[in-house]
């Protein structure tokens, strides 16, 4: 039987003290999750995950995410998981955070993601014009969010995109 443990973490974000909390269960070779708008049920055996507390529409949050990223990248072995199996995942303005650390990723070349995850996601118009050498990407998509347009520009960039569409009532 795996043990999922738990813990809340202080660090320091752009903004101020930021309060995350951390799940986690597995082995060495385990993915690290960072997810934003509240920590994900059901991870099974192979998952960490850091939530940090933050209002992804505030100023400053996506630096406050880039903070518990590198607080993530840092500590990934101490957790159980492979520093080179980071995820950052999101839904709605979640997965704006999400979609802004893997470009800051990129452009500052550390940390490596593995993929980013974007549930029904809420984009800013003109989000991100270069889209190339991003982490590669989920996208689940529902009827009235800016996943599919998303998807479409992020396989135009070349970045390899698995796009799950939700019924109306799913992913939420």
């Amino acid at each position: 039987m795996t043990t999922t443990k738990r813990v809340d973490i202080h660090l320091r974000g752009a903004s101020g003290p930021l309060r995350a909390g951390v799940r986690w269960s597995g082995t060495d070779d385990t993915r690290l999750l960072l997810h934003f708008d509240g920590a994900p049920d059901g991870l099974g055996p192979h998952a960490v995950a850091l939530s940090p507390e933050l209002d992804a529409a505030r100023p400053g949050a996506l630096d406050d995410a880039a903070a518990a990223l590198g607080w993530a990248a840092d500590h990934a072995a101490e957790l159980g998981a492979a520093p080179a199996r980071l995820v950052v995942a999101g839904r709605g303005a979640g997965a704006a955070i999400a979609a802004g650390l893997a470009l800051l990723a990129r452009d500052e070349g550390w940390p490596p993601l593995e993929r980013q995850i974007l549930v029904r996601p809420r984009l800013p118009e003109g989000f991100a014009p270069d889209l190339a050498g991003v982490a590669d990407a989920t996208v689940v998509t529902g009827p009235d969010d800016d996943g599919r347009a998303y998807a479409g520009r992020l396989r135009a960039a070349g970045v390899p995109v698995d796009q799950i569409p939700a019924d109306e009532g799913s992913a939420r």
